[in-house]
């Protein structure tokens, strides 16, 4: 199974560089990153589910608290992967709008080729 190594070689690679702003991330590693994410908040709402019979609590919340940081940074590198700076990400804060302006960001291919935040991962 190589897409269970790769969403688990992405999802860790994300939180090894929990707060590094800088540099890139490919679209794959971000994407694989979101899909890791929410095989593990499945399965974490899940088992608090189990546990408590009503509402993910427990876990969720501490876990959800935990990727807060490396979620903002790892949206910051794929920005720059497409040479955007990460004050782009300020669009989440027009709701709707900015939202699918950095849904559309996010899926748009990095530059090939290296730009002032580095060369491409």
């Amino acid at each position: 199974m190589p897409w269970i190594r790769q969403i688990y070689s992405s999802y860790w690679q994300a939180l090894v560089h929990y707060a590094d702003f800088a540099g890139r991330t490919s679209r794959k590693d971000y994407w694989l990153f979101f899909v890791g994410n929410f095989i593990l908040t499945v399965i974490i709402e899940g088992i608090d589910t189990l546990l408590t019979g009503r509402a993910p609590w427990p876990l969720f919340v501490p876990y959800t608290l935990a990727l807060f940081i490396p979620s903002i940074s790892l949206a910051f590198r794929r920005l720059h992967d497409i040479g955007r700076s990460g004050w782009a990400f300020l669009w989440l804060l027009l709701p709707f709008i900015g939202w699918i302006v950095l849904f559309i960001f996010d899926v748009l291919p990095g530059q090939p080729h290296p730009n002032r935040y580095g060369p491409p991962r």
